[in-house]
């Protein structure tokens, strides 16, 4: 698996208590989209801050403010390559626990950076209660409603996942009925790694 840093380096990254859970629920939709397009003959190649860059913000010396270290921050976080048609794929993977899809909360500075830096990539919303995958060109997303969350004090969007186009609508070598086939062994996995790490 390509997704996961050392340790000690995300660790000293970050001062958030809740860092380590939330890397680990974005590892999961990162793991399940690469999953699903290697099936399908896709390659994947690490692209994102977290993977190449993450040392060169290690000890702040400034607040990074500038574009360009707020481009390398909001890098897409995976290099798709379709070999077959020649076409290549950024992917900014979100993963949820959300199970509505009518109002998924990014932070705003996330999606301004994205739509200003990213606007060719796709942004991927993976949800781990319902398995449902969402997908829209970053650019296609226009104006969504701002909202602030009541346990959040920074300012975010309200995305309506319900309009995003499907998954397989970027992908031509998906075919739909080995795409369902193959997503209920990965449902299948997801739950039997749910059961065993309740026991």
């Amino acid at each position: 698996m390509v997704f996961l840093q050392d340790h000690k380096q995300i660790s000293a990254n970050h001062n958030n208590n809740n860092f380590p859970l939330n890397y680990l629920m974005g590892s999961i939709g990162q793991a399940v989209i690469a999953t699903y397009l290697r099936e399908f003959r896709y390659e994947i190649y690490p692209f994102g801050y977290e993977n190449n860059y993450a040392n060169i913000f290690r000890y702040k010396k400034t607040d990074y403010s500038d574009d360009t270290s707020m481009k390398i921050r909001s890098m897409p976080d995976l290099l798709v390559y379709d070999r077959d048609n020649d076409i290549r794929f950024l992917l900014q993977i979100k993963t949820t626990k959300w199970k509505d899809p009518s109002c998924y909360w990014i932070k705003k500075t996330d999606f301004d950076c994205y739509q200003c830096f990213w606007p060719e990539a796709l942004l991927i919303v993976y949800c781990i209660p319902t398995a449902n995958i969402y997908c829209c060109k970053i650019r296609d997303i226009k104006n969504p409603p701002a909202k602030t969350l009541p346990d959040k004090s920074t300012p975010g969007y309200c995305l309506n996942l319900t309009i995003f186009p499907e998954f397989t609508t970027f992908f031509s070598l998906i075919t739909p009925d080995k795409y369902r086939e193959f997503s209920g062994e990965i449902e299948s996995i997801l739950r039997a790694s749910s059961r065993i790490s309740a026991l």
